[in-house]
Parts: C-alpha cells; structure tokens; sequence
C-alpha cells in the first residue's frame, strides 16, 4: 500500500514538472493559465504563441461567424479548444487550422478560376456560332451573280 502511495506521489510529481497547460475550466482560470503558459516560453516565441492562441481561438471559423454566434459562445468554443494543450500543442493546432484555411482559400480561387473559364469558353463558342452563321450567310451571297448594271435618273415625286 506504501508503494502504491509513492507511485502515485511520484506520478503527480512527474506530470507537475511538465510543460504548462492552459486550463479552460473557466474564463479566468483561462486568462490566468494562458499568461503562464506564454511566461513560461522565451521571449522570442512569445509573439508567435499569442498569434497562435487568437488563430486557436478563432478556429475555423471566420469573423462573421463567430460575430454571428455571440461573445459567450466563442469564449466557450476557445476554452473548449485550448483546455489541457501546452504551448507547443497551440502552436501546431494554429498550424493547422492556417494550413486548412489556406487550403480553403486555394479551392475557392480554383473554382473561381473554373468558373471564369467556363464563361470564357462559351464566349468563346458563341463567336464560333456566329462566325459559322457569318460564313453561311457569305455562301448564300455568293449563289447571287450580277448580271447586269446600270444607273437611271427618276424625276422625284411627292
């Protein structure tokens, strides 16, 4: 039983001497636990852990949809998010979520950039339909010969 006890003293030792967590329990637990967390970094990371937790925070989503979705909901979304992850999980979940919205963006520009081709494409057989009913037309024009011409004067009348 002694040892069992030990272990478990050992166990929580081990986990306390590892890297900081955010705790998401509460919004000042999360304010709280989101300065110790950026403390514990060097000063140079610092920066790019506090654009990691605004890109974590953010999620997916854009700002309209979380305008949309109201202050408490986003702040319950953020914690959700951040609860129990160290500096390093931040910064690699902000990782991704940039590299979906970058994949997101690309997609998009894809299908704007099929869209436009499509467009130009019919504009492109539109022409060729009237070209063809262009040429059409200039074949029936040649079927006429002139035979003959001529100039006559009329006397005008009203």
């Amino acid at each position: 039983m002694v040892k069992f006890s030990v272990l478990v003293v050992l166990a929580a030792i081990l986990v306390s001497c590892g890297d900081p967590t955010i705790d998401g329990s509460s919004d000042e637990a999360l304010k709280n636990s989101i300065a110790k967390v950026r403390s514990s970094l060097p000063e140079v990371e610092r920066a790019d852990f506090d654009k990691a937790v605004m890109a974590a925070a953010m999620g997916e989503g854009n700002l309209f949809q979380m305008a949309a979705a109201g202050k408490d909901v986003m702040v319950g979304q953020m914690r959700s998010r951040l609860d129990g992850k160290t500096a390093k999980e931040v910064l690699t979940l902000a990782g991704e979520i940039r590299a979906k919205r970058k994949q997101e963006a690309e997609d998009h520009e894809g299908q704007l950039a099929k869209a436009k081709l499509a467009r130009i494409q019919k504009e492109v057989d539109d022409l060729m339909k009237k070209r063809d009913g262009d040429e059409a037309a200039a074949k029936e024009l040649n079927k006429f010969t002139v035979t003959e011409m001529g100039i006559s004067q009329r006397e005008q009348q009203f």
